[in-house]
């Protein structure tokens, strides 16, 4: 192998390296369905907004903290999943949680 190759190669790998390995996935996977980045992100923008809004009003929590809560607690969504967006949140987007 040329070092050329090799130099590019390793170029490579380390980027791949430097991300981070829930990203690769390009979402979350949830019980039933698959939540892509995309989607995640465009929540994470309203969640922004709409948790800037709460907090104005006095609101505890967050938006899609609060929202997904009552649907674990009606039984429409399972908790792993809830823990699944949580986490990803808490990650790539806190303030949108």
């Amino acid at each position: 192998m040329t070092l050329k190759k090799y130099l590019s190669l390793t170029f490579t790998l380390s980027i791949y390296c430097l991300l981070p390995l829930n990203y690769l996935k390009a979402g979350v996977q949830l019980k039933d369905q698959f939540v892509p980045n995309e989607t995640l992100d465009s929540m994470c923008k309203n969640g922004t907004n709409l948790n800037a809004i709460g907090r104005e009003i006095g609101e505890v929590g967050g938006f899609f903290e609060n929202s997904y809560r009552e649907l674990v607690a009606n039984g429409k969504m399972s908790y792993q999943d809830f823990t699944k967006l949580q986490n990803w949140f808490s990650t790539y987007c806190p303030g949108g949680w």
